[in-house]
């Protein structure tokens, strides 16, 4: 049970679209052939449903603080920029470039060159700058829930 469980994860979902979610009828619409398709968007807009279906809805009702992803498609490169970004500005470790591994000891501030703590949600602030495209790629991770 997640109420009994001591560890509350946050959880990282880094790829396309992989944070998204959608409301009602429009979540099963993609599956259904484009006649159906039409009909259910025109009762869906008749009939106003506002809750919401997908993988981070699910997380946070299965007991997670957060989760991260990416509400729309992105590329792929730019998104491992800013997943390295994030961890190396969340967590208390940082991959070395000399060693190639993981060390231990810096501080979640230092160890992406500044960022001043602010937890999870000051590090994917900092990280979105690691992109090409910040106001792309960057925009498009978001996070959902209360990181504690």
């Amino acid at each position: 049970s997640p109420a009994r469980s001591p560890f509350r994860a946050a959880v990282l979902l880094l790829g396309c679209s992989s944070a998204r979610a959608a409301a009602g009828a429009a979540a099963t619409s993609s599956a259904a052939p484009p006649a159906q398709s039409r009909r259910r968007s025109a009762r869906a807009c008749d009939e106003p449903n506002h809750e919401l279906f997908g993988l981070p809805i699910d997380l946070l009702l299965g007991g997670a603080p957060a989760a991260v992803g990416a509400l729309w498609d992105v590329l792929g490169g730019d998104l491992e920029r800013l997943a390295l970004a994030l961890l190396q500005r969340w967590l208390p470790l940082r991959f070395s470039a000399a060693s190639g591994g993981l060390r231990s000891g810096a501080s979640v501030g230092e160890a992406g060159g500044g960022g001043g703590g602010g937890g999870l949600l000051g590090a994917l602030a900092a990280a979105r700058h690691a992109c090409e495209l910040p106001y792309l790629t960057g925009a498009a991770v978001v996070c959902y829930g209360v990181p504690t």
